[in-house]
């Protein structure tokens, strides 16, 4: 694949910027990329591995920030949760999408 912490192809390409995206909704992740929350970004940890040790940048995205086709409304603790381990994890830079565009002022 283009990416994995044991392939030099995304290296050799040029990259120098990936992203990970994960959700601040259980359901939306288990029925998205079929795990948890915390299985998600425990999947992330090999890839922010490899980026860290070729000067990689990884920015993270967190969807259904605001509401969840499934569960409704999304607390703000929870994305901020999501968004701080992200951070944590080393990328430089959290954008929060409104994934399913229910968050009107």
């Amino acid at each position: 694949d283009l990416w994995s912490p044991t392939s030099k192809s995304a290296l050799s390409l040029g990259v120098r910027e990936i992203a990970i995206f994960g959700a601040a909704s259980e359901s939306f992740s288990k029925k998205n990329i079929n795990c948890s929350i915390e299985d998600s970004l425990k999947r992330f940890s090999d890839v922010m591995e490899a980026a860290k040790n070729n000067d990689v940048k990884v920015r993270g995205y967190v969807s259904c920030v605001v509401g969840c086709p499934y569960e409704g409304p999304i607390k703000p603790d929870k994305v901020a949760e999501v968004a701080s381990k992200m951070y944590s994890m080393g990328c430089y830079e959290i954008s929060l999408g409104d994934t399913i565009g229910v968050g009107t002022p």
